[in-house]
């Protein structure tokens, strides 16, 4: 399913006016999490102001502070809680899809340049030197389009479990995932199934896999070709730290096209 974004301003100083499926619920939906995020954010203060006291040394000082005084707002952290703070400076959902979409879009229809899953996590796509398909992008935050999955008529994205894999494993059957190509269209998934595939000979390159179901062994091609047959699937996939064993496995989300 291609969904367009025409990437206008509307009156209420919105970019995102979309022309055939509203993104997570649309702005509605944006309000509303902005709406929640910041209840949530008054409760908290609430609560560490309910329980927190000060000294005598600390409320003399306050004391002090008349109207129009200059304040250093490091000092004044002492009375903030530190995540009202640091909540201040973080991107709302919004800005975060704002700035994907002003740095990533690039008029290829056929590259994926963003990933975006409501309340988890907006990350943009690099691409894959032609030269090297195993080349996986160690930027924080950000995911790599594997180009033997794109031949194949796939999609696959891969990351560090370090680094912006380590948001995959906390990822649900049914979740849905909105991929943003470079001409500005949209696909949208469904997660459909979450693999663990256990390497028989960890620390080498070129090991087997069990498959978790079957337990069928799998070579790394063979593998690959599992993930990639050609049926429009989105894959995410990373490696899976386990039991002391760096490379114990790979995790594998498996997510379906949504076409209605």
């Amino acid at each position: 399913m291609w969904i367009y974004l025409s990437c206008q301003k509307t009156h209420n100083g919105s970019i995102y006016d979309y022309a055939s499926h509203s993104c997570f619920g649309a702005k509605r939906g944006v309000v509303f999490m902005k709406r929640l995020n910041s209840f949530i954010i008054v409760l908290l203060m609430l609560t560490v102001f309910g329980n927190r006291s000060i000294s005598a040394a600390q409320a003399k000082s306050l004391q002090s502070i008349n109207r129009g005084d200059a304040i250093d707002p490091i000092e004044y952290q002492v009375f903030m809680p530190l995540m009202f703070n640091n909540a201040l400076n973080q991107p709302s959902e919004e800005e975060q899809i704002e700035h994907l979409l002003e740095n990533q879009l690039n008029g290829n229809a056929e590259q994926v340049v963003g990933t975006i899953v409501e309340g988890m996590f907006i990350s943009p796509v690099m691409q894959q030197p032609e030269s090297d398909p195993k080349w996986i992008s160690n930027i924080e935050n950000t995911l790599t389009s594997l180009q033997n999955a794109r031949l194949s008529g796939d999609i696959g994205l891969a990351a560090y479990n370090h680094q912006a894999g380590a948001k995959f494993f906390d990822l649900a059957l049914d979740q849905t995932i909105l991929i943003v190509m470079g001409d500005g269209a949209f696909l949208l998934y469904q997660i459909d199934s979450i693999l663990q595939f256990q390497a028989i000979e960890p620390e080498n390159p070129e090991s087997a896999y069990i498959h978790p179901t079957t337990s069928e062994i799998l070579s790394p091609t063979q593998l690959e070709q599992y993930l990639y047959d050609g049926s429009n699937q989105l894959v995410f996939q990373t490696d899976i730290s386990k039991d002391g064993i760096t490379q114990w496995g790979i995790l594998v989300v498996i997510a379906d096209l949504i076409t209605d």
